[in-house]
């Protein structure tokens, strides 16, 4: 049975969090940060459950504190304080995710499951999986061949799936975002949404191309890509190696993003194109079949030996200039396609330079 280290200073939720989870896991309390060090080193948990409001330490300074002593293990927050301010605190300090209070029991445990879930298929030290996947060719054949896979990428969900399977090879847990036609599109490696790491990513917009922060966690912001990696090598020389390598992952990730925009463009306009150029051809015929049957109106009434009346002239003018304003305003709908097309064409010119 997996061990729960509950940290909190208010009685009643230490009580609530009890009655919920010591049916599910073996479960040790604490009641403020000094506490939780203790109880970590001697009740040695598979997983911490943080407040982060307590006396003496706050659960910022206790998590930190931790993974100071060389911890790995998940820690889950769970606070009143919920702001995108306290749970950018609450990642950074060394947690894992965060619950707001009071929080649902099937979706805590849920929590609790998958965060354990992925503690035991990650347990080997991060550091001696980045050394068998830093050697030069290794390194670089996974980047080759993450730039093969890219060009059977389709759509953003499978270059999303290439890129985990690409950064998993090093050894590294990671989130990303794609920032696509003005929207935000995210992704998790271990597909489970994860509210401190969303915020995250919305925050690094206007970072720099690299940053370092927290307890060896990374970011690369690249123009249509941010990629957050959560368990860089504490290795500095092991780090600037592998950043070297996120950075090559980055420009294929750019590449690919804009290709995919670009097919989707074209294929867009290709799609418009054809129903537009449909609906001229029906206009032109549709012009033709009036124009006949006015006109075949018109001469009915004309006798034949006789010159045209004035009224008769007139009438088959305004016939001819209405079939011709009809027709300009079909080929304006050519042009609007061309105009497209012409877009589309400078879009891919302005993506390659900026490559």
């Amino acid at each position: 049975m997996n061990k729960i280290l509950i940290v909190d200073d208010d009685d009643f939720a230490l009580e609530y969090q009890i009655n919920t989870l010591s049916g599910h896991y073996e479960i040790e309390t604490a009641s403020s940060g000094e506490a939780a060090l203790e109880r970590v080193n001697i009740f040695q948990p598979d997983l911490v459950i943080m407040d982060i409001q307590m006396p003496g330490i706050s659960g910022y300074e206790a998590t930190y504190s931790i993974r100071q002593a060389g911890h790995q293990i998940p820690i889950l927050f769970l606070s009143n304080l919920c702001s995108i301010e306290e749970r950018l605190k609450a990642y950074d300090s060394g947690g894992n995710d965060f619950i707001a209070k009071p929080a649902e029991p099937t979706e805590l445990i849920k929590k609790i499951n998958t965060l354990l879930s992925y503690a035991q298929q990650t347990s080997s030290d991060a550091d001696e999986i980045t050394i068998q996947a830093l050697s030069d060719i290794a390194s670089l054949g996974t980047i080759i061949q993450f730039y093969k896979q890219t060009q059977q990428c389709r759509t953003f969900s499978q270059l999303a799936n290439a890129i985990f399977q690409t950064t998993r090879s090093f050894g590294l847990r990671t989130s990303l975002t794609f920032r696509v036609n003005r929207e935000e599109v995210v992704f998790f490696d271990n597909k489970i949404l994860n509210n401190i790491d969303v915020s995250l990513l919305s925050s690094l917009k206007s970072a720099k191309r690299i940053m370092e922060f927290g307890s060896n966690r990374a970011a690369f912001n690249w123009q249509y890509c941010s990629l957050l990696v959560k368990n860089m090598p504490s290795n500095h020389s092991k780090s600037g190696v592998m950043k070297d390598y996120l950075a090559y992952l980055m420009d294929g990730i750019e590449s690919c993003i804009i290709r995919i925009m670009t097919e989707i463009s074209l294929n867009n306009a290709l799609t418009n194109y054809k129903d537009k150029n449909a609906a001229i051809k029906s206009g032109v015929v549709n012009i033709i079949d009036n124009l006949e049957s006015e006109l075949n109106q018109v001469f009915a009434t004309f006798e034949l030996g006789h010159e045209l009346s004035q009224q008769t002239e007139t009438q088959l003018l305004a016939l001819i200039e209405r079939a011709q304003k009809n027709a300009d305003s079909l080929m304006e709908t050519s042009y609007e396609i061309e105009s497209e097309l012409q877009d589309i064409l400078e879009h891919i010119n302005d993506a390659a330079r900026d490559v």
